[in-house]
């Protein structure tokens, strides 16, 4: 959120600021978003027009940043393999506000990837073949999120792989 803040950041204006809370965290940079670029765009892939080109050419080059354009799909994707609630984006106080909440406890994430884990048994029971990435696009979920859950779900001997990655199956083991 930072670096995203920094590449973005009105240098003419007020500085970032930063507020820690027991709950969440936030970050608020002056500026409004760019003509033609809403609030929604942001949580979609979408075109990036960095205030400072040569500080987000730098950042690019240093290997801090992967492409334009992807810095609030990465924050929203960390949020949700972490097991938070998806941040909050918005526009105040002359300003872009990005807010993340910390989950309530761990009961919270541990019931969240269970809803997961039920998922993905009951979508690779109706087409073994599926993929891990079409599983996260129709669960929601990132794909490295369901690569977690499926590691743990053969760990616990509930799904199994039949033949390679391209060409194999998977299979629902029940008891």
């Amino acid at each position: 959120m930072l670096l995203n803040a920094l590449v973005h950041r009105t240098y003419m204006g007020a500085t970032i600021q930063i507020r820690v809370y027991d709950d969440r965290l936030s970050i608020w940079n002056e500026g409004v978003l760019p003509c033609g670029l809403s609030l929604e765009d942001l949580k979609k892939e979408h075109s990036s027009r960095p205030r400072n080109p040569l500080l987000a050419n730098a950042c690019f080059l240093g290997g801090y940043i992967d492409a334009w354009g992807r810095g609030t799909l990465k924050i929203i994707n960390a949020c949700k393999d972490a097991g938070m609630p998806e941040p909050e984006i918005v526009e105040k106080d002359g300003g872009i506000s990005m807010v993340l909440f910390a989950h309530s406890s761990e009961s919270n994430v541990d019931k969240s990837s269970e809803k997961s884990s039920e998922k993905i048994l009951e979508l690779i029971k109706v087409s073994p073949e599926i993929s891990a990435e079409e599983l996260a696009s129709r669960i929601g979920i990132s794909s490295r999120a369901v690569e977690k859950q499926i590691a743990v779900l053969k760990k616990k001997g509930l799904l199994k792989r039949i033949g390679p990655a391209r060409g194999g199956h998977w299979e629902v083991i029940v008891d």
